[in-house]
């Protein structure tokens, strides 16, 4: 009985929190999404998955230093799963 109880318990709190997640971006079959601090990195990994990834890259630039770089809020919406693309 005991066990039951706390399987509907868990049960439910997993439903609830289902509902207050943030909508996602639909999925795109095959294609693993990749966000990279510097684009040396995303180009690696450009060349590594070919057409099954999606890389973004914060520091695009390369003469971009990335010791004096200070996130933001578009930095962070790009890394979010499911929101920035």
């Amino acid at each position: 009985m005991l066990t039951r109880l706390i399987g509907v318990i868990t049960g439910a709190a997993v439903l609830a929190g289902a509902g207050c997640a943030a909508p996602r971006a639909p999925v795109t079959p095959g294609i693993v999404k990749v966000v990279a601090g510097e684009n040396m990195w995303g180009n690696i990994v450009a060349q590594l998955g070919g057409s099954h990834v999606q890389v973004t890259s914060i520091l695009s630039s390369p003469a971009a230093d990335p010791h004096l770089y200070e996130s933001d809020v578009a930095s962070a919406v790009a890394g979010w799963p499911g929101r920035g693309w």
